[in-house]
């Protein structure tokens, strides 16, 4: 049997000391409990199975409550892997009626701000409601909301006590100043449109503004959670148009944050009011369909889909999206009896017949209906925001983008704790160091763990001036042409007001690290048997970023994803996330060689860039084309300055504080942009000889261009040693590598009768030397092989065949007989 919270609390009472361990052994439904030692902790393991057990019990019990008192009580010590003390079980339940208190006034303001009914009454109506609740924060008479056990009940419960609420404040408002004073203005529909971000398109200073985003009363956040001030679902940022709740601590990384979800707004209230079938909505959806392939697509493939199919696959693009969705629900879910919307329907709206809101048939509603339906999308608010908000089927969230609005999750990062400081005074605020979140320890490994944090200190305007160069380093990749992460700037400020940027990074989904599965003995297998897409564009990429951890010690800063690729199919792209490391000054210290391959003068800071080499040599060279066209565009300049528009010290009406923050900004997107554009320089300096050759080709067409460049490092494996498997032989490689620190470099040029030169001034092992004789034979060109060196002249009339000769399957046949005749086999 399994435990449950009746066991925890039992044996907490039951412990003389409440210092005493509990302790969870078993899994499933064969676990048992017992007290443990008073000293001796039973070690990690255990710990964490005790804990996850008593999470467990919790939410049984208390749902999203429990959950909340656990991550306020007890978040620190499971992430540190410590051990459960009686005294927690007892600290834990003391904290839930203090927690529903703060999660229902919590509620309570966000629906006093969202509410469609409230939101159409006169300044004099809702101005009384918001005094009714400054003097009785739980209402007037106070709510019980200890009875309550899910969100959906609290919600239900402020519901409730907002429209007693409002109902007495008519009443007053109307004894006042008469019965006209009470009507307000209806609400209008959402006037802004789906946004579509290119994915080459800079995201670091998308939707940035001089105010405050995240303020001093909500950030940091991780001090909030251990006060209890915030758990998961509530909301912390208000705003008219992109609210935002907590769902969660960061708890991947070294740095601190924060996992949020977008919230309903005031203008999500709006277009859930909106008339779907005015002839205003009808010619606005008709425009959006003009604008937007897919919904073409789809009318091709379902001529016969209604205003209502289309108007949610448009989403937001549609001025009525979020109505038709609404609607959608509700029409939906009163169909099942046990849903939320069913049971709320029969209580609030005696006397409307659900069978007969509807059309049967989809078309539109009379105008008796459409009152009612209005009525009803007043009264039942919160269960049809609820359910819009919560959907989880993904067969229900393809049919609208406005689904997958709600389902997005979003990472805060650079959220320090300001509980936790270094050599701090005592004074709330930014003063003092800020060190790493405490299950650092646990990954650093717990001796090491305390040392490094304290190491890793960092002052808070430097933590700011490390988001902006992390996001504009995004910026950078994705117009390089890299798949990257939405990443952008957020502003926020500590609790003394002391202004600080933090970063705000969109969840792809289908997403993967690749060190979950992906990564073997430094290169990218998969495990899920799809294709991997090719990867070797993207190293000199990011060997111009000089992104020293790039790709991580474990895989864990670039990844794979998942996509719908359509007709069932799946596909595997790569994917950028986690550029923190870009444009900090390593890049001296690289020398980059026209192989691609590199050497870092300080060490082997950048690991696992193998995962880009196995690869052919054009697909590697399309990044040196990428850097090259950024290079001779004025994409740089226009985005560095962009940045340093918008951190102008002298904007009227800035602190001193953040006049100063911004110059210290300002001076290392300087140092930043002398950083890139020089690597960008030694790199196409490097590869000179080989652009140029590329470019001489160009009469002769992309695909000449493109073989003649694979030849070229195809004379180099031919002539060098190599290998056909991974550093230590664990994975097979695609592709022939050569040895390291073994090359025989070939360089190729074009005469002027358009012959292609390939040449090595290098002197060949005998074994080379045979095999490029056979080579050149099967070619039918020349080869005349020196002391100093190779040269062959192949004239245009000989390309195709030299180049047929030369495929890299060849090649391997010749210097691996025995693995190609396996693999062939296989």
């Amino acid at each position: 049997m399994a435990v449950n919270l009746n066991t925890f609390t039992t044996l907490a009472s039951s412990a003389f000391f409440s210092s005493r361990d509990i302790i969870v052994e078993g899994k499933d439904d064969a676990q048992t409990a017992r007290l443990g030692h008073l000293i001796i902790s039973s070690g990690k393991d255990t710990n964490i199975a005790t804990m996850e057990a008593f999470k467990k019990a919790l939410v049984a019990e208390y749902g999203v409550f429990g959950a909340h008192a656990f991550d306020t009580v007890l978040g620190t010590r499971m992430q540190t892997n410590k051990s459960l003390r009686a005294s927690d079980v007892t600290a834990t339940l003391s904290r839930l009626q203090t927690i529903k208190g703060q999660r229902f006034t919590a509620e309570l303001e966000r629906q006093l701000e969202t509410d469609p009914t409230l939101c159409e009454f006169s300044a004099d109506v809702r101005g009384k409601v918001f005094q009714i609740f400054k003097d009785h924060p739980f209402g007037d008479p106070p709510a019980n909301f200890a009875s309550c056990q899910t969100p959906e009940q609290m919600n239900t419960m402020v519901s409730w006590t907002i429209s007693r609420a409002t109902t007495r404040a008519i009443q007053e408002v109307a004894q006042e100043k008469g019965a006209g004073a009470i009507a307000g203005e209806a609400l209008g529909p959402r006037q802004d449109a789906a946004e579509v971000i290119d994915d080459k398109a800079p995201t670091g200073l998308k939707g940035f503004t001089t105010n405050p985003v995240f303020t001093g009363s909500t950030t940091s956040v991780e001090d909030h959670v251990k006060a209890g001030t915030i758990g998961a679902g509530m909301r912390i940022h208000r705003s008219s148009s992109n609210p935002v709740l907590f769902q969660k601590l960061k708890t991947s990384g070294v740095e601190p944050g924060f996992i949020t979800s977008n919230d309903w707004s005031i203008d999500d209230t709006r277009g859930l009011m909106a008339d779907i079938w005015s002839d205003d909505s009808k010619a606005q959806l008709q425009d959006a369909v003009s604008h937007s392939p897919k919904l073409q697509q789809l009318l091709l493939d379902k001529p016969d889909a209604g205003l209502r199919e289309v108007g949610m696959a448009a989403g937001r693009a549609f001025k009525g999206g979020v109505a038709v969705v609404a609607e959608y629900v509700l029409q939906r879910d009163l169909a099942n009896p046990d849903s939320s919307i069913a049971k709320a329907f029969k209580a609030k709206c005696p006397g409307i017949d659900k069978s007969t809101l509807f059309p049967a048939d989809g078309s539109e509603p009379t105008q008796q209906q459409k009152d009612r339906i209005a009525l009803v999308k007043r009264a039942l608010f919160t269960e049809i925001r609820d359910a819009v908000m919560n959907e989880t089927r993904d067969s229900e969230k393809a049919k609208s983008p406005i689904f997958q609005h709600f389902a997005d999750r979003t990472i805060v990062k650079l959220d320090y704790n300001e509980g936790d400081r270094f050599a701090w005074r005592r004074t709330p605020g930014h003063s003092g160091h800020f060190r790493l979140p405490e299950r650092t320890n646990v990954k650093k490994n717990v001796v090491y763990g305390h040392g490094y944090r304290t190491t890793r200190l960092s002052k808070p305007d430097d933590a700011s001036t490390s988001a902006v160069r992390e996001a504009l380093a995004n910026d950078l990749t994705r117009m390089l042409g890299v798949p990257a992460q939405e990443l952008s700037l957020v502003r926020g400020e500590y609790s003394d007001g002391h202004p600080k940027f933090l970063l705000s990074a969109k969840f792809a989904s289908g997403y993967k690290d690749l060190e979950r599965g992906y990564l073997n003995d430094g290169r990218v297998v998969s495990p899920e048997g799809l294709p991997l897409p090719q990867l070797g564009q993207y190293k000199i990429l990011f060997l111009a970023l000089a992104d020293r951890d790039a790709v991580g010690s474990h895989g864990q800063n670039k990844g794979i994803r998942e996509i719908d690729a359509g007709n069932g199919r799946k596909e595997l792209r790569f994917f950028a996330i986690d550029p923190g490391h870009s444009l900090e000054g390593n890049a001296k210290h690289l020398d980059i060689h026209d192989d691609f391959s590199f050497s870092d003068a300080v060490g082997t800071r950048f690991k696992n860039f193998s995962v880009f080499d196995d690869d052919t040599r054009f697909s590697k060279f399309q990044g040196v084309l990428a850097l090259r066209e950024l290079a001779q565009s004025t994409k740089i300049g226009d985005l560095f300055q962009s940045y340093r528009d918008k951190f102008n010290p002298n904007e009227p009406g800035i602190s001193d504080a953040e006049k100063e923050l911004r110059n210290s900004i300002l001076k290392n997107i300087g140092t930043m942009e002398t950083e890139f554009r020089a690597q960008i320089d030694k790199i196409l300096k490097v590869f000179k000889p080989q652009l140029d050759f590329f470019d001489a080709l160009a009469p002769q067409g992309a695909a000449v261009q493109e073989k003649a460049i694979e030849t070229l490092s195809n004379l180099e494996k031919l002539t060098s040693p190599t290998t056909w498997k991974s550093k230590e032989g664990k994975v097979e490689l695609k592709h022939l590598a050569v040895e390291s620190g073994k090359r025989v470099p070939w360089k190729a040029t074009v005469s002027l009768t358009g012959a292609i030169v390939y040449s090595t001034e290098k002197a060949l092992s005998k074994t080379a030397q045979a095999h490029l004789t056979a080579f050149c034979a099967q070619a039918g060109i020349p080869c005349s092989i020196g002391k100093g060196g190779v040269s062959i002249t192949v004239p245009p009339s000989m390309q195709d065949a030299f180049f047929a000769a030369f495929e890299e399957s060849r090649v391997a046949s010749a210097t691996h007989p025995q693995e190609a005749l396996e693999r062939a086999i296989e």
